[in-house]
């Protein structure tokens, strides 16, 4: 891990060309509990599980974290809008910038590992195809834009309710997404000159070096001037609206595209019976469950795309499908995905404050839960070069 660790340090470094402390203390506290950290001037705090270091699946989480948190020395620490330091904290502080801070520091925390050859390539463009997985999944995408996000995380994000899916996104994920969709467009419109990178670079010099902040407007300039162009289409877009994000157009640049398929859910892994993907749709309820007082399956979530609106509420306490009793989320997906299908319609009992109901709720497609990040078959030399240029690695080939 001190190994590790230090790959990360001396990656970030490369990207500013120095370091801007004399001394750095990571903290690490090992706990039953779930992961987090919080950034300081010249040191961190992360919190993760003790045991969260082994498989490699967990370590990635635990190295994501670590590289995140030291992000933050320049961007946040020291690049950051003058409204985010320094603080009267017997104020709230209202920003529209928290994307940049931190969806661009989950963005360059795992291009990092990359460029430190902690991530594979694979791993790399497996994580991108992950998060587009989960922001797809959310309505709230088309409802709430990143900067309204970021303006409303005092009462929205730290305050999530059953319907936080629905009316809302987070700027940590579509920000990490945006960054990237940035990036490569950065490195398109300046034939690979420049990255998101050189933004970050010339906000430090010119504020975060200086110990002081930048007014909000300057982020959009500086992205201008770096490419001598215009982005007022793309914030107005991806940033200030709600336009979904192409992401296989900003993917092109790089000679990659996306995959959506299914997964087969009769796929049986360790005899091979039948494929592991399949091009139906799988049928779906449209909400996700939770289990609560150790034995109560109980939706948690009701999203707006889905066939359970209006039929079934949060907090109803899930009993059975068509008569037969359901007593895990695994029970539940099985029973849908597996002996449903798409235009079945299913009877669903429940309990609703305490008085048992059935209603009946016609099965919809579900989102593909299969997205993946692919080369495309005839890459073009600038393709190539963008690619290798922006992962510090050799085009892949067919196979990533």
């Amino acid at each position: 891990m001190l190994s590790d660790v230090k790959a990360i340090v001396e990656a970030q470094r490369d990207i500013f060309g120095g370091l801007p402390y004399e001394h750095y203390t990571f903290i690490l506290h090992l706990s039953d509990r779930g992961t987090g950290g919080l950034e300081h001037l010249n040191s961190t705090t992360c919190g993760t599980q003790r045991f969260a270091f082994k498989s490699r699946k967990k370590y990635r989480r635990v190295l994501q974290l670590i590289s995140h948190e030291f992000f933050h020395l320049w961007n946040v620490k020291r690049i950051h809008p003058d409204v985010l330091g320094p603080f009267d904290y017997n104020r709230e502080v209202y920003t529209r910038l928290l994307w940049a801070m931190e969806g661009f520091t989950d963005y360059f925390a795992t291009l990092s590992l990359r460029h430190a050859s902690l991530f594979s390539s694979k791993e790399y463009l497996d994580n991108i195809a992950d998060n587009i997985k989960a922001y797809e999944k959310k309505p709230g995408r088309l409802v709430q834009s990143l900067s309204e996000s970021s303006f409303d995380t005092w009462i929205k994000l730290y305050k999530p309710d059953a319907d936080s899916p629905n009316r809302t996104i987070s700027y940590y994920l579509k920000g990490d997404l945006v960054g990237t969709c940035l990036d490569l467009e950065i490195r398109h419109r300046t034939n690979n000159q420049y990255g998101l990178d050189e933004v970050l670079r010339r906000l430090y010099d010119r504020y975060g070096a200086h110990g002081t902040g930048f007014p909000e407007s300057v982020y959009q300039e500086t992205i201008e001037e770096v490419t001598v162009s215009s982005f007022e289409e793309f914030f107005h877009n991806y940033i200030d609206g709600v336009t979904p994000v192409p992401f296989d157009h900003f993917l092109r640049y790089a000679g990659l595209s996306l995959e959506r398929k299914y997964k087969n859910p009769d796929f049986d892994e360790e005899h091979d019976e039948k494929k592991a993907e399949r091009s139906e749709p799988t049928a779906w309820l449209g909400l996700d469950t939770v289990v609560r007082d150790g034995h109560k399956l109980t939706v948690q979530y009701v999203y707006t795309s889905g066939p359970a609106l209006g039929q079934l509420n949060p907090d109803d306490q899930l009993l059975a499908i068509n008569g037969f009793e359901v007593a895990t989320d695994e029970q539940l997906k099985e029973r849908i995905a597996v002996d449903a299908r798409v235009g079945d319609t299913v009877q669903v009992a429940v309990f609703r404050r305490g008085e048992l109901m059935t209603t009946s709720v016609t099965l919809a497609a579900a989102p593909e839960d299969e997205v993946k990040v692919v080369p495309v078959t005839n890459p073009t030399v600038e393709q190539k070069v963008l690619y290798e240029s922006w992962l510090k690695a050799p085009w892949p080939g067919e196979n990533v």
